[in-house]
């Protein structure tokens, strides 16, 4: 999984680096402009010749990874939702234009979090620290780009992602009709994201308990931890499949 993670952003890195031009605009790709120097060798554990030199060095130039240390990119670690929060919070405020400047923080990814969670890109964890699913990756990625900014390159048929739990109904039938019936799949795609919406209420409010708790210096009960927990990553990875979907169906 952390080989597909690294993999699909440094592509996305080096896509970048291969479209862009060095004019401004007030919202685009154009806004993309290297800000760092790549020297070759700077990162002891990335060779000259492997297949993702070129995009850990899009990477780093375009300034959307920095490496574990001034001399690693820690090319075998796994992404944290911090990392992930960090490289979408940094492709939102470039491809906006809009001149944002990420402080420094306390810890270092709350600048990133802060900014993410005030422009939709993700919505709260109870722990950024922790190695990221695929499909939460895959849904904060998505947020932090508007549909238009790529271009899709696969389409997604019926009962075509296996893993998508059955109950998410409104956002399949909104991929089924897109194309056939625009007012069903319009209304379908309304009542998923009306869905998601109270999903996202109850987690914020239950984030919200549990830091309450640890910032009163209470132990919150292991049970209930341990409840929370499960449930969180079961549900994060739901809501995570449920909007891919809808932005399939939305394009």
């Amino acid at each position: 999984m952390k080989k597909r993670l690294l993999s699909l952003v440094l592509t996305l890195s080096l896509s970048l680096s291969l479209c862009l031009t060095p004019a401004l605009a007030a919202a685009g790709l154009s806004n993309f402009t290297k800000s760092k120097t790549y020297t070759p060798g700077q990162f002891t554990d990335v060779a000259s010749s492997t297949w993702y030199t070129s995009a850990v060095q899009a990477a780093y130039e375009y300034g959307l990874m920095q490496g574990s240390s001034d001399t690693t990119f820690n090319v075998n670690g796994k992404l944290t939702i911090g990392e992930t929060v960090a490289i979408a919070a940094r492709l939102h405020a470039t491809y906006q234009g809009n001149g944002y400047t990420f402080t420094a923080s306390e810890p270092w990814y709350q600048t990133y979090v802060d900014y993410a969670l005030t422009n939709g890109i993700c919505q709260a964890y109870p722990d950024y620290t922790a190695v990221i699913s695929r499909a939460s990756f895959a849904m904060i990625l998505t947020n932090a780009l508007p549909p238009e900014a790529l271009t899709a390159i696969n389409t997604v048929e019926e009962n075509g992602i296996p893993d998508v739990p059955s109950d998410a109904n409104y956002a399949k039938k909104s991929t089924q009709y897109k194309g056939m019936d625009d007012r069903l799949s319009s209304m379908y795609a309304t009542m998923s994201a009306q869905e998601l919406a109270h999903v996202d209420t109850l987690h914020e409010q239950a984030v919200r308990l549990i830091q309450a708790q640890k910032a009163e210096g209470k132990e919150v009960p292991s049970g209930m931890q341990a409840v929370w927990d499960w449930e969180h990553s079961h549900m994060m990875d739901r809501v995570a499949r449920i909007k891919v979907l809808l932005e399939t169906a939305r394009r």
